[in-house]
This record gives structure tokens, sequence and C-alpha cells, in this order.
């Protein structure tokens, strides 16, 4: 069974280094190492500032954005996915999720409890930037999760 949280980020255009800590959360209550992306509008860091800091790597950003545009989903390993999101400050929409081996569960923001394969153990959708919807399996220790929330001052709705 598929519990659902759903809450509001309280700085959209900020968002990259919350969404890193969501990340590890999943990939440390599953152990899974592999991750499935339906979608993802990313903006790379190309301000001044954070050039130093991160990096001015916006084709890198902008070409994983249209490969998974273009391939309709992906599967990915957890340190790309990072990889990605350390080059970035804001991600505008985000459907990622931890599937069992050999799922080709392909997560979509459309998703509802009632429409996710069997095999998901954790979906996390973001839209705008600060609504943001966390599936998992009743089998995933919630409060990891509740942790890099409190942490963060996210809204539970």
């Amino acid at each position: 069974m598929l519990k659902k949280i759903d809450c509001t980020y309280s700085d959209a255009n900020y968002n990259a280094e919350f969404l890193i800590e969501i990340l590890k959360t999943m990939e440390e209550s599953t152990g899974i190492e592999k991750f499935s992306i339906g979608t993802i509008n990313a903006v790379p860091n190309d301000q001044e500032r954070f050039s130093e800091e991160k990096g001015l790597l916006s084709e890198e950003v902008f070409d994983f954005n249209n490969l998974v545009t273009n391939a309709h989903g992906i599967r990915i390993d957890f340190n790309e996915i990072i990889n990605i999101l350390q080059q970035c400050r804001t991600v505008w929409e985000l459907s990622i999720a931890v599937v069992l081996s050999g799922s080709e569960f392909i997560p979509s923001l459309e998703d509802t409890e009632e429409s996710m394969d069997d095999n998901v153990l954790i979906e996390f959708n973001l839209i705008e930037g600060d609504l943001f919807t966390l599936f998992y399996r009743d089998s995933i220790d919630r409060n990891n999760f509740f942790k890099v929330l409190d942490d963060n001052k996210i809204t539970i709705e």
C-alpha cells in the first residue's frame, strides 16, 4: 500500500539542494541506486556568483532535460542525477521514482496511488518548483523523510 505526503517548499528559486537531500533519503531508505525519471525541467547555475562554486555546465543540464523528454523517461544511476542537480539552483518540475529492479515503470506528474505500479517503492513529484508529493510504501521508514522536511521547514498539507 502506498502512502502520500503533500507539501510546499518555501523557496522554489533555490530548491536544488533540498531535492538532493530528498534523493539521498530515497536512496538510503531503499538501498537502490537506480532511479526512474519521467519529467525534469532543471535550470542550471549560470549566474556569476555560482560559476566558481558549482561550475558553468549549462549544456549538460539542458541536454539532460532534453534526453528525458525525448526518451519519454529514463533509468539513471543515483550519482548521475545528483551530478545534474549539483549544477542547478532551481528545478521546476521533477518526477522521479525508486522502483524494484526489472521494472519498466516511468513516473509521471499525474500519478496517483491507484495508477502506480506495484514495483514502485518511492515516488517524488515536484510541480512549479515548490509543490510536491511524496508517495512511499509501508515498508519505507517515513521518519527519514520527515527529518528532511523538518530541517527544511517544509509545510506539510
